[in-house]
């Protein structure tokens, strides 16, 4: 989209797939499976910035998304958050967890987990890659 560009902090993150309005980046955790959905929209910062139809479709795209990453991963919960603290570009987290996770039941802000290695962030991107070509955001009412 016309004047979209990431903030570092969301540019160094991998690129799985982009969609209508966000391109959905891999966040690097070993401990979670995290992904990032953020509005290819320039200068926005809050979900209230957003035209009203570009709400409606993030919210298709985050429920398409946590779809997704639930069927795939099997995880117990999708945890959904935009913070937007430290980086001030909209972006909106989607983060599997399991009771089996390493802080169940707490949140995971402010604790340590552990980055992918470069070769399993790699794998970890093209099976995501694949399984974002395959189930579309359009399959999930």
């Amino acid at each position: 989209m016309d004047g979209f560009i990431l903030v570092p902090d969301l540019a160094e993150k991998a690129f799985i797939i982009d969609w209508p309005l966000s391109r959905i980046l891999l966040q690097s955790s070993r401990d979670f499976p995290w992904i990032l959905l953020v509005p290819r929209l320039p200068g926005i910062s809050q979900m209230h910035e957003l035209r009203e139809k570009d709400q409606m479709q993030l919210m298709r795209e985050i429920s398409a998304a946590s779809r997704i990453m639930v069927t795939h991963f099997s995880c117990d919960r999708i945890n959904v958050a935009a913070m937007g603290n430290k980086v001030p570009q909209l972006h909106i987290h989607v983060i599997c967890r399991d009771r089996e996770d390493p802080y169940w039941p707490e949140t995971i802000w402010h604790q340590p987990y552990v980055p992918l290695e470069a070769e399993e962030l790699e794998a970890r991107r093209k099976q995501l890659s694949d399984v974002f070509h395959r189930q579309s955001w359009e399959s999930y009412p």
